[in-house]
């Protein structure tokens, strides 16, 4: 199954979420944290320093590393793509698409 998952917006957890759909939203979650955030795993999340930066350096940067997270955190989702760009608002936004077997 592929899904497609965007930041930005409200997270709610759905603390009955089973099967896949428990995974995209542990991957929602990790999309939305940066960081320290978490009190027992300091160094999960996306690193905040990465959005301030211009679109053209941090763009590889942040594709590389929202890749490797889901990866390392998330193993049973497969990275099929994420696409970076900003609304006109001039928020980051993140569309990531993965593939669950």
């Amino acid at each position: 199954m592929i899904f497609n998952i965007m930041t930005g917006g409200e997270t709610v957890v759905d603390w009955m979420a089973k099967g896949t759909n428990t995974i995209v939203q542990n991957i929602q979650t990790l999309l939305n944290i940066y960081p320290y955030e978490v009190a027992y795993n300091r160094t999960l999340g996306i690193d905040s320093r990465m959005v301030d930066a211009p679109m053209s350096q941090m763009k590889d940067d942040l594709i590389f590393k929202i890749t490797e997270l889901i990866e390392e955190k998330e193993p049973r989702a497969r990275v099929q793509s994420v696409e970076v760009g900003a609304t006109t608002a001039g928020v980051l936004s993140v569309e990531v698409v993965i593939e669950i077997e």
